[in-house]
């Protein structure tokens, strides 16, 4: 290879065509390593062989053995001093350029780094929060089951104990409701007549302290029946009927009952020409 007898660098082949030769001593030289432009002359002369220091013989490719490419001894590097300022220029160009990527590049990378620490930062917050949420879904999943095992032990027995014992009750009271109920029958009827007093007066006749305020209700029951031979106003004083008294004593019904009230409904009449069938009244005290 060819050494440049400027910068004394090896030219490739392929780029010797462009290269200036000296006409005077053959060396060959880069066309940026010359100045002044004189070097497209056909007689062109090194600056080396016009100050009449020439430069040493350039190297000529030799055989080393038949058959093969033909290789170029290097000569030793000789630093005359010379620089080129155009390729000094480029490369603090270049340097300054790259210094100025690299500053870029480090800052892009700081901005980097610090995007991915906010987002590490984030992530562990959400993995935070999400730990959380489980730990309460976790809690909330064993209170569910708890509630459902109370249900389900409490619809088999206790439930069932308590629904059985208000039934229980509520018979008893009904029972005891039974028991203040009195029935009068065949009592004569007469218009414009107090049920409640004719109550009090049987008690009186069978011997029982009855106060007016121990009567809850008293009224008749049955249908109303009239005498053959009665129409209108006539018979007004006396109304065919027989029925019965309905008494509750000792007290109201009480509110809680479901038992509905007992009707007592008149008895079958039964004419006698002696005296007309009457509607008995009903009456509830309190004992």
């Amino acid at each position: 290879m060819t050494k440049c007898g400027g910068c004394k660098k090896y030219i490739a082949r392929a780029d010797i065509a462009k290269c200036a030769k000296c006409t005077k001593c053959g060396t060959v030289y880069h066309p940026f390593c010359l100045k002044g432009g004189e070097e497209g002359t056909p007689n062109w002369v090194c600056p080396g062989c016009v100050s009449g220091n020439p430069p040493p013989a350039p190297i000529v490719d030799a055989p080393v053995a038949e058959g093969m490419d033909s290789l170029e001894l290097p000569e030793p590097v000789v630093s005359d001093g010379r620089h080129n300022s155009t390729a000094n220029d480029t490369t603090e160009e270049f340097k300054v350029e790259l210094g100025l990527e690299i500053r870029l590049f480090r800052e892009e990378l700081s901005a980097v780094r610090e995007e991915i620490r906010l987002f590490r930062a984030e992530v562990k917050d959400l993995k935070s929060s999400f730990a959380a949420t489980d730990e309460r879904i976790s809690t909330l999943d064993s209170r569910v089951d708890v509630l459902e095992k109370r249900v389900m032990e409490g619809s088999g027995s206790r439930l069932e104990a308590v629904i059985a014992e208000l039934r229980l009750e509520l018979n008893e009271k009904d029972q005891e409701l039974l028991g203040n109920d009195v029935e009068v029958s065949n009592l004569p009827e007469e218009n414009g007549e107090n049920a409640t007093h004719m109550i009090m007066a049987v008690a009186t006749k069978l011997g029982v302290t009855l106060r007016e305020s121990d009567i809850v209700s008293a009224e008749r029951v049955g249908a109303r029946r009239r005498a053959p031979g009665e129409g209108g106003d006539a018979g007004a004083g006396r109304r065919a009927g027989r029925g019965r008294w309905w008494c509750a004593s000792r007290g109201a019904p009480s509110r809680t009952s479901s038992r509905p009230r007992p009707a007592c409904a008149a008895g079958p009449p039964r004419p006698t020409s002696a005296s007309p069938q009457r509607r008995a009244p009903s009456t509830s005290t309190r004992g």
